[in-house]
C-alpha cells in the first residue's frame, strides 16, 4: 500500500486531504509543520512513497523542508503554496518533483 506523508498546517485542510487518500485506499500520515515531516521521515522514511508538502508553514516552512528531504529520501513531493495573484482573489499552485529513487 502507499503512504502518503502530508505536512501541513491548516487542520481542515489536513482532514480532508487524509479522507480523499484514505478513501482512494491510501495510507496517510498528518504532520503540522515541517520539522515534524523532516522528524517523520527520518523515523518511516523508508515506507513513505509521497510527501505532500504545503510551503507556507510555521516552524520550518515548506522550502527549508524541501532541502532538507530532497536528496536524503527516494519519494516524490508534491508542494503547494497559496499566494495572491490579484487583491481579489487567491489559488493555491501544485507541482510535483520528479522521484528521486
Amino acid at each position: 500500500m502507499t503512504r502518503i506523508l502530508i505536512a501541513e498546517d491548516e487542520p481542515e485542510v489536513r482532514k480532508y486531504l487524509k479522507l480523499a487518500l484514505n478513501c482512494q485506499g491510501y495510507e496517510v500520515e498528518l504532520v503540522e509543520n515541517g520539522q515534524e515531516a523532516v522528524d517523520c521521515l527520518e523515523n518511516h522514511g523508508e515506507n513513505i512513497s509521497l510527501l505532500l508538502l504545503d510551503l507556507m508553514m510555521p516552524i520550518k516552512d515548506g522550502f527549508e523542508t524541501l532541502k532538507e528531504v530532497r536528496c536524503g529520501y527516494p519519494l516524490r513531493i508534491m508542494y503547494s503554496s497559496e499566494r495572491s495573484y490579484s487583491s481579489k482573489r487567491r489559488r493555491s499552485r501544485f507541482l510535483i518533483e520528479a522521484n528521486r529513487a
